[in-house]
């Protein structure tokens, strides 16, 4: 018999705390007796096993039942991102192929085709469910189809695209399977998960799920707030959480205005990727809450590729560790050739006895544009070392080039972060007749630290000539009163107005 902790404590535990949030708390039997309403709300509806349903919501605990639900069903869920403008909330719903939409929102576009649902139309009470039959229940599904997640990327620069990956046929097998894969990255149920950003960004909402299901109760944060997070690691022993390197900037920022010192000593595992983070941010961090920061590689397509612990880390600063032992890695340049230790190139990874762990749905020719034979790519540049450590450059999408020379903004970006003064930055390529591009970087400053802006552009100028090379220093800077960041700390393109207030031309 499958046993899956999270299942077993509706009969174990079933009045220990499951989720909390900041308006309720939900016990082990309430999670999984809704989850089971969402399961006979869907076949209720007509929605079947391989059908696809989505969920719009804030960070709550009625997320985790509507997630959990879905998937016993034997449906696809899409997690919708909860600050998208409606119509780009309508192409995810249409695109999906959605049959059934969990929201509190009011949506104002036309859903014919879509069914919305409450949550608060959803759940029984914990009081009205039976132990033994829930508990029942669950273990006959777990010999039935599986549902899955179907992911759309953040959609930074156009188009989000929806991300499913192969999964096995039953629901016990999934549920193991990610209970395995939890336990690999020390996500193994043990203590307290804390939850700092959106459930529905595949990071935090996939490794507290992990966490979950391997027994851990999770704690939830409606939304980002440094010293809020401090305050419930402390008061909750939390042991599990990830961060993006964003909010570790926003820690290290605000660190002198907290009311008084946090104790973090519960904290045994720190999750950190979604983002290149600057050496000097990351040193900070370890030296200010020990070795507890591991930081990974990978992307909504394959989960986790690389990982690293903190005291590695810092013998091989940069570096995002080495190839998990069901990965193989490989550096190729244009022509699929592979490059030698030090040379940067497209960075491909294959997972031997599986041919294709992803694709992209509804696109046959993105998904083949992914994949040399059994390789594939997320796009990114990088290098590995003699030793085999991966280094990440950037994105390609984000590679500048500037009088035939490739320039990597993440280097960029992470030598302005190094000033007192930058609170956030994004460091981009404008069009320019001389160069064909120019390095132009986006300042959020520090509240009240650029009054005077031509005095602060001219001193980060000089700043980050002492760092970078004289090619990869920003032509031109702006300052914007604040960077258009998904919760997820991934920055949204679309959204950033360029040559505003604050423009400067540097020579």
């Amino acid at each position: 018999m499958i046993k899956i902790q999270a299942i077993e404590n509706v009969i174990a535990d079933p009045n220990g705390r499951a989720i909390l949030d900041t308006e309720h708390c939900s016990s082990w039997l309430e999670l999984m007796g809704g989850a089971l309403d969402v399961v006979d709300t869907l076949r209720a509806a007509d929605v079947l096993p391989g059908q696809h349903v989505a969920v719009l919501l804030g960070n709550c605990s009625e997320y985790y039942q509507i997630l959990l639900g879905a998937i016993f069903a034997g449906c696809w869920l899409t997690p919708v991102n909860s600050h998208l403008t409606d119509p780009e909330i309508e192409y995810v719903l249409r695109d999906s192929g959605a049959r059934m939409v969990f929201t509190d929102r009011e949506l104002t576009f036309t859903t014919s085709e879509v069914v919305t649902m409450a949550p608060d139309e959803l759940f029984a009470g914990a009081a009205r469910y039976n132990g033994d039959l829930v508990y029942q229940r669950l273990q006959g599904l777990l010999a039935e189809r599986a549902g899955g997640y179907l992911m759309y990327t953040s959609g930074t620069t156009g188009r989000p695209k929806g991300v499913k990956r192969n999964s096995p046929e039953l629901l016990g097998e999934t549920l193991l399977n990610w209970c395995q894969v939890g336990c690999s990255i020390g996500l193994d149920g043990s203590g307290v998960h804390l939850v700092t950003g959106p459930i529905y960004h595949a990071a935090p909402g996939l490794y507290s799920l992990y966490d979950l299901l391997n027994g851990a109760g999770i704690v939830l944060m409606p939304r980002w707030d440094a010293e809020l997070c401090l305050q419930l690691i402390e008061s909750h022993g939390v042991t599990h959480t990830h961060l993006v390197p964003t909010m570790f900037v926003r820690l290290l920022r605000g660190r002198d205005n907290y009311d008084r010192s946090y104790d973090l000593s519960t904290l045994d595992l720190v999750l950190h990727g979604a983002a290149p983070v600057a050496a000097a941010v990351k040193q900070q961090m370890i030296a200010w809450w020990g070795p507890v920061l591991v930081e990974y590689w990978g992307g909504s397509e394959s989960g986790i590729l690389t990982r690293v612990s903190a005291n590695t880390w810092l013998s091989h600063p940069g570096t995002v560790g080495k190839p998990l032992p069901q990965y193989e890695l490989s550096v190729r340049d244009e022509n699929f050739e592979c490059l030698p230790a030090g040379e940067i190139g497209t960075l491909y990874t294959r997972k031997p006895g599986q041919r294709r762990p992803f694709h992209y749905f509804n696109d046959e020719e993105k998904t083949e544009s992914a994949y040399i034979d059994d390789w594939f790519t997320l796009g990114d540049l990088g290098w590995q070392d003699e030793q085999g450590y991966v280094y990440i450059a950037d994105r390609r999408s984000n590679l500048i080039i500037s009088g035939g020379v490739n320039i990597y903004p993440a280097e960029v970006e992470a030598a302005l972060l190094e000033h007192a003064a930058v609170a956030d930055v994004v460091v981009i390529g404008v069009d320019d007749n001389e160069w064909g591009k120019r390095v132009h970087a986006v300042i959020q400053p520090v509240s009240g630290q650029a009054d005077d802006e031509a005095r602060f552009i001219e001193e980060l100028n000089s700043f980050v000539r002492q760092r970078l090379a004289k090619f990869k220093v920003p032509r031109s800077f702006e300052l914007v009163a604040q960077l258009p960041r998904f919760d997820s700390g991934k920055l949204y393109l679309n959204r950033l107005a360029l040559d505003g207030p604050g423009h400067s031309q540097v020579q």
